[in-house]
């Protein structure tokens, strides 16, 4: 009885050994490719925002296609800062009481905002000047990714940790200051 017992010991650690772990970590190296395309393209559409100065229909068309042919599902979320100066009076009717100081504002446009300018309610061609969304030099443009499914990888290692954790995220958050203006 006690040598059947180890035999079949025996055989369900081959069998992890073999199969299970090997595949568990083949899964790993999927998420990370996975990360690094997401993070390689990502970088990429920001660096190419940064240096334009604009973001056009196209470039976001562009940009969405590479995300979604890792095959997962993604929020993308982009934030617009830009700098607002907006001098000090003691009273804003009497131009003499401007004290040579501004006071500098951050007015921040999300998403939506931005997709308002490129993809408008008209019949306008993509390629239209009007529906470019225009960035000045000195504001920060941020691009924020994230997936809204699991990987195979925390499947795997649900099933053979019998434990329901937090599932890793495939989160990449890449901006940086307008260097350009290129229109």
């Amino acid at each position: 009885m006690v040598d059947a017992l180890s035999k079949l010991l025996g055989i369900i650690i081959a069998i992890l050994l073999l199969f299970i772990f090997p595949l568990q970590e083949s899964y790993a190296r999927q998420a990370d490719i996975q990360y690094l395309n997401v993070f390689k393209s990502t970088t990429e559409f920001t660096d190419a925002i940064r240096d334009k100065g604009y973001i056009t229909p196209r470039m976001w068309l562009d940009f969405q296609d590479e995300i979604t042919q890792l095959g997962m599902m993604m929020d993308i979320n982009m934030e617009h800062f830009s700098k607002q100066y907006d001098p000090i009076y003691d009273d804003p009717l009497e131009p003499a009481t401007f004290h040579e100081e501004f006071l500098v504002r951050h007015e921040i446009t999300n998403t939506a905002g931005i997709m308002e300018v490129l993809f408008p309610n008209n019949t306008e061609p993509k390629e239209a000047l009007t529906r470019r969304y225009l960035l000045k030099i000195g504001d920060y443009v941020q691009v924020i990714v994230h997936n809204r499914q699991q990987t195979a990888d925390d499947v795997m290692l649900e099933w053979l940790t019998s434990s329901f954790a937090e599932w890793k995220r495939i989160d990449v958050s890449v901006g940086g200051m307008v260097r350009n203006e290129d229109y």
